[in-house]
């Protein structure tokens, strides 16, 4: 019975036969240095013929190289009485002549010659043309392969995956087959001697029947949960005891992917296919796939329990064979579109032949491709209070708010849920962070079309504004993505902080502000008594003046009055009274004057004399009170002169003042003053400003200790004036502001007189029929409104239109001006006595056609006469002259 099992295994199986050099078996770590033979034998594609392969490979390659060996052969199996013949002798092969019959052998083996020279060209790219026959590819690594070993290591890597290259080195040899079965022998060749050595080994083969290698173990999916996982599928397999029996016909495995709904319709999910349609479908659909090109190699033996067993303590996990990850990333590499997060495949297993085929299928596995690469994690959390009035209370919570991510159609990617932490420091967050279950408080669903998600922190356990005032809570985010096998987390948001504050602000501030008001008045100075002319012709008159002089330049006019009254009496037997009289530019020596006569019917009564000064908005103060000036009024008295002075003075505080004048009358600055009241509750006042309709501005900041009135002093007015409003707000210990306070409002006079402006000389332009003369200036146009320009000419008054665009008159006062501004101007070098009147003129604004920068031109008209032209004063944005 044993003969006839061996006789059938025979006809199946090759007969593997190993020389060794040591003198008994032992343990694989401690064999010697042998030689194995195999062999095996194929169809040849379209023609019928049948080829018989041996390949024979040592474990030292130094037991082989430079060696000739004879090939002998005889007709049936090793016991038959037939006799071997010699039908070969191999040896390494350098010439090309001689190699390219070797490649239409392995051609004829199925050998792919152009896979062979792109491999070539892989590994000796560098020192081969690409260019080259095969042949002399061949040729020229096989004599590289001489000289350097590490190219010689290369080409034995090639020659267990390529016949014809194991054929070119001298341990290979195909030759074609009779029917039936037929036994080989490679016997060691001395070609000194022509003689044949020991034999190396022995192998019967029989035509028409290769060796299927049996199917490996089911492939066993080596759980990866973290980014070594992504997206790929990490395989191991066992070897059962048939396969280990044939391993030395064995060279690597191929490993199939196959789409699951192209595998379940075909019942491979049951049953594996067989290798012909396994590699059929390859050919034709792009569901099954070869994941590898050249044979896999794998680093350990497993039995069905040792591959299986992938956990820890007792089981392996490190070891894998392949992973399959879809060529992604690889240049030049055409990629699978079903290979995607989610997708299922079934995965088969074959061990290949010596030429590459493959051996019986492995029960298929079927695995899930899954995202296991992490999102990153999110930024810009935040924590809000919330507030929300339910109806008798207010429900005050802590809210986390953060961005979404935006889940494109074309993200690889896609976030489906947020996971939210609470912590009470930053400390327990390092400690417990890696169990996502420790202080998770919500898991909340992606917002399909938002920007942004939050949670209202309002569950067992959440802060209250009642037990948790003031407390600091710590927030994190992570972010799960849709991966198939489960969601993965991204690692935590930086902790955003939040604390439950009162946020009611305290009650409204109440407060005044003060500012200071000018007034005029006139101060009497005295009175000068002169001789009377009029007492020589005895006409019987008496002659007073009245004298105003300006004090201060802001003040404008006097009105002077007198009044005779009988002694011991309040009865007015006459009255004087001058119209307003306007005072000149400056102060120095600008005065006016108001002379009457008194007749001689009033002697012996009692003369009053008073003076009122006013402002240029028409604002005055009431009067002097009527004083006795000279008493028991007698004929032919000496002729008396009254002055006074017009003068300004600070309004007492508490008058009504909806003004502010920032320059006191000794020229010291006045502010305004600000005096606010907090309210309960205030720990900070803020005052602010604003100017016209300009923005506010904070002006006054105080830290409050308690409830005392605070006194804030702004004394930074704009230079042109303008209307100045004040507000005040206070705010509590959390930074809660009460309501805006308005506290009034007042106008700001400008702190400074407009600019000098600088008049250059004259010039006249021609022609003598129609001349001009070209006015011109120089000034600072800041804060000024326009020039006035006063011109007189000798004979008749200069034309009111003289310089049409330019100058616009400005009509003369109604009231007759007593002591106009410089009425009259003598001339003496060389002139008669003469006297000149001017007439005022307003120019344009400045800016646009008028003015370049600060110099300012205007031509003017004028008849053939000698003119004088002078400047006079400057209007600022009030429109009153300086």
């Amino acid at each position: 019975m044993a003969s006839a099992f061996l006789a059938a295994l025979l006809r199946l199986l090759v007969l593997v036969c190993v020389i060794s050099q040591a003198t008994f078996l032992r343990a694989q770590d401690a064999l010697g240095p042998f030689i194995s033979t195999v062999g095996t034998t194929t169809r040849e594609p379209g023609t019928g013929r049948d080829w018989a392969y041996l390949l024979w490979t040592a474990n030292t390659p130094a037991l082989l190289n430079g060696r000739s060996h004879a090939i002998y052969a005889k007709a049936g199996d090793a016991n038959a009485a037939t006799l071997f013949t010699r039908i070969a002798i191999v040896s390494l092969q350098t010439e090309a002549v001689t190699l390219a019959p070797l490649l239409a052998r392995g051609a004829a083996l199925g050998d792919d010659t152009n896979v062979l020279s792109s491999d070539i060209d892989a590994l000796f790219g560098k020192f081969v043309s690409s260019g080259l026959p095969l042949s002399d590819k061949l040729s020229a690594v096989v004599r590289g392969g001489l000289i350097e070993g590490q190219h010689y290591g290369r080409l034995l890597l090639l020659a267990r995956t390529h016949p014809s290259v194991a054929m070119a080195l001298g341990f290979g040899h195909a030759t074609l087959l009779a029917p039936g079965t037929t036994t080989f022998e490679v016997r060691e060749f001395d070609r000194g001697t022509d003689s044949d050595g020991a034999v190396v080994g022995r192998v019967t083969v029989t035509a028409g029947s290769p060796v299927v290698l049996p199917a490996p173990g089911r492939p066993v999916a080596m759980p990866q949960t973290d980014a070594r996982g992504h997206l790929n599928a990490q395989l191991r397999w066992s070897v059962p005891d048939p396969l280990r029996r044939l391993s030395l016909l064995q060279h690597g495995y191929n490993v199939w992917r196959v789409r699951e709904d192209y595998a379940k319709p075909r019942g491979w999910n049951l049953n594996p296919p067989t290798p012909d349609a396994l590699n059929a479908s390859a050919r034709q659909s792009t569901a099954v796939r070869r994941i590898n090109r050249l044979p896999l190699m794998t680093s350990k033996t497993f039995n069905a329990a040792e591959a299986a067993n992938v956990l820890p303590p007792t089981g392996d996990t490190n070891t894998v064979f392949v992973v399959d990850d879809n060529d992604r990333g690889r240049s030049n590499v055409v990629t699978s579109l079903d290979f995607t997060n989610g997708a299922h495949f079934f995965y088969f297993v074959t061990a290949r032949d010596l030429l590459g085929r493959d051996g019986n299928v492995s029960p298929g596995t079927e695995v899930q491709i899954c995202d296991q690469l992490p999102p990153d994690a999110l930024r810009d959390v935040d924590v809000l209070n919330d507030f929300t009035w339910q109806v008798t209370s207010n429900r005050h919570q802590l809210r986390v708010v953060w961005p979404q991510a935006p889940n494109l159609p074309l993200d690889e990617e896609r976030i489906r849920a947020y996971w939210v932490y609470r912590w009470t420091n930053v400390t327990e967050l390092r400690t417990k962070q890696s169990n996502p279950s420790n202080n998770l408080i919500a898991v909340v669903t992606h917002l399909p079309g938002a920007t942004t998600n939050s949670y209202l922190d309002a569950g067992p356990g959440a802060p209250s504004l009642k037990d948790d005032r003031g407390k600091t809570f710590w927030y994190t985010v992570r972010a799960e993505d849709s991966g198939a096998c489960r969601g993965n987390l991204s690692p935590h948001s930086a902790p955003a902080f939040g604390i439950l504050r009162d946020r009611v602000g305290p009650a409204a501030p109440a407060g005044t502000i003060t500012s200071t008001c000018l007034t005029p008045y006139a101060d009497f100075l005295g009175r000068v008594t002169n001789g009377n002319p009029n007492s020589l012709t005895g006409d019987g008159s008496f002659q007073f003046s009245i004298v105003g002089v300006r004090g201060d330049r802001r003040v404008e006019w006097m009105e002077l009055r007198a009044e005779v009254r009988p002694v011991g009496s309040t009865n007015v037997s006459a009255r004087y009274s001058s119209d307003r009289l306007y005072f000149g530019s400056g102060t120095a020596g600008s005065f006016v004057s108001y002379p009457f006569d008194v007749p001689d019917s009033l002697v012996g009564q009692n003369l009053f004399v008073t003076a009122v000064a006013g402002f240029g908005d028409g604002s005055s103060d009431s009067g002097s009170s009527f004083q006795v000036l000279d008493v028991r009024l007698v004929k032919g008295d000496q002729r008396v002169v009254f002055a006074f002075a017009g003068k300004v003075q600070e309004q007492a505080k508490n008058l009504p003042c909806e003004e502010h004048f920032p320059v006191g009358p000794d020229g010291t600055l006045l502010p305004v003053e600000i005096r606010v009241e907090p309210t309960i509750g205030s720990k900070e006042l803020r005052v602010y400003r604003r100017i016209d309709d300009g923005p506010l501005e904070l002006i006054c900041s105080r830290v409050l200790t308690d409830l005392s009135t605070v006194l804030c002093l702004d004394d930074t007015f704009p230079h042109g004036g303008g209307r100045v409003c004040y507000f005040a707000t206070t705010l509590d210990e959390h930074g809660n502001g009460s309501p805006m306070t308005r506290l009034g409002c007042r106008y700001s006079f400008e702190s400074s007189p407009p600019p000098r402006p600088q008049l250059s000389p004259i010039t006249p332009v021609p022609p003598e029929t129609a001349p001009l003369m070209v006015l011109s200036w120089f000034c600072p146009s800041v804060n000024v409104e326009r020039f006035e320009v006063s011109i007189a000419a000798l004979g008749d008054e200069i034309a009111a239109d003289c310089a049409p665009g330019f100058l616009d008159l400005i009509p003369p006062p109604n009231l007759p001006e007593m002591q106009p501004v410089f009425p009259e101007v003598t001339a003496n070098a060389g002139l008669e006595a003469l006297s000149l009147k001017f007439r005022r003129f307003l120019t344009p604004q400045p800016g646009g056609a008028f003015g370049e920068g600060d110099r300012f031109v205007v031509p003017v008209e004028v008849e053939i006469r000698p003119v004088l032209c002078r400047s006079r004063e400057v209007r600022d944005a009030q429109r009153r002259p300086k």
